[in-house]
């Protein structure tokens, strides 16, 4: 019943509204449709808690997000409550998803794919969820290395941008401590080769 609803409603927003909105919806009505055995089973085996930091988690993007103005609110111009907001945010959904991680793949690999799925988007926001559970009394060891190789990965991808947007600029960001690698930074980046 719900399905059929949804597919009316995507048919009248393609129609009335923008077709690409729709077409975005029912590719993922679509996805949602075609993992139904999966995401039941899914279901059963989550508890309250979980349940409820997810739905905690959609509140805070939906509800909160929008709510908030996208400007600074001080005389000074340095307090954005939409961008503190955004990180907050960020900050929950990775500890969230490494929690997830944690769960399915194990306490090892979860805290490692954890933080390299979140480090894509901020090794900030991975260092500061790891450094509340470990304040809350997980083992700080396992923390402190995925803590690492989310820096690792911020790391690479500053490098990665740079070398892509503007490959002159990629000498003096690479980390070059002798002369022989600065030149081997500065050999990849010639336009000749």
């Amino acid at each position: 019943m719900i399905a059929g609803l949804a597919v009316f409603a995507l048919g009248g927003l393609a129609v009335a509204g923008d077709y690409r909105i729709a077409a975005a919806g029912a590719a993922a009505l679509a996805g949602v449709l075609a993992s139904r055995e999966l995401m039941h089973n899914l279901l059963k085996t989550l508890s309250w808690i979980e349940l409820r930091s997810a739905l905690v988690l959609a509140a805070m993007t939906a509800i909160g997000l929008p709510l908030l103005p996208n400007h600074a609110i001080d005389p000074w111009g340095g307090f954005n409550p939409r961008e503190v907001w955004l990180f907050t945010l960020l900050s929950a959904t990775i500890s969230f998803m490494g929690y997830v991680a944690v769960r399915v793949l194990g306490s090892s690999r979860g805290l490692l794919v954890g933080g390299l799925i979140g480090a894509v988007v901020s090794s900030t926001a991975v260092t500061a969820s790891f450094g509340q559970k470990a304040r809350s009394g997980e083992e700080p060891l396992p923390l402190a290395g995925a803590a690492s190789i989310a820096a690792v990965v911020a790391l690479l991808r500053v490098l990665t941008v740079t070398l892509f947007f503007s490959p002159p600029v990629f000498p003096e960001v690479c980390l070059a401590h002798d002369r022989s690698s600065f030149d081997l930074c500065r050999g990849w980046c010639r336009s000749d080769d």
